[in-house]
């Protein structure tokens, strides 16, 4: 599911940055999106495989935190 969401971006993402019909950009955004959704699920499912069962809770908060801090920080240093 990793490798199938990160083709899916990569496919889309191309075709979207030269969209200029606003109907494409939210059918390529929506597609995009799916992407997205199948690569987190399958990263949180690695993350819970890889990481020792008596530390889990704390393995899965950092991934959580660098999940959403990344999503947090990085369009803002971006625009910077």
């Amino acid at each position: 599911m990793l490798v199938v969401g990160t083709a899916i971006i990569a496919i889309v993402l191309i075709p979207l940055s030269f969209a200029t019909d606003i109907t494409l950009i939210y059918v390529y955004s929506f597609i995009c999106g799916m992407g997205f959704s199948f690569m987190s699920t399958a990263l949180s499912t690695i993350v819970t495989d890889l990481v020792p069962d008596e530390s889990l809770a704390e393995g899965l908060g950092y991934f959580g935190l660098s999940s959403t801090l990344s999503q947090a920080i990085g369009p803002t240093m971006a625009l910077w």
